[in-house]
């Protein structure tokens, strides 16, 4: 179980809106801070946002190698 108050960084537009479809809510958003030109997306952290990004990111490695 996750500490109260930790929060999941998420580096890609496309997994936090989905993570937000599925009800979990943007904590903050701040500058990346390799890629200024991009937003990193902080979510509250816990097992089910584990769960959920899991299943969202089964498969992208297979995904890539396929392209």
């Amino acid at each position: 179980m996750q500490k109260p108050n930790e929060t999941f960084r998420i580096y890609t537009k496309r997994i936090a809106n989905k993570l937000c479809e599925r009800g979990f809510r943007i904590v903050s958003v701040e500058i990346n801070n390799k890629k200024p030109w991009l937003y990193t997306y902080l979510f509250e952290d816990s097992d089910s946002l584990r769960r959920v990004l899991a299943e969202l990111t089964q498969g992208v490695n297979e995904d890539d190698r396929q392209k």
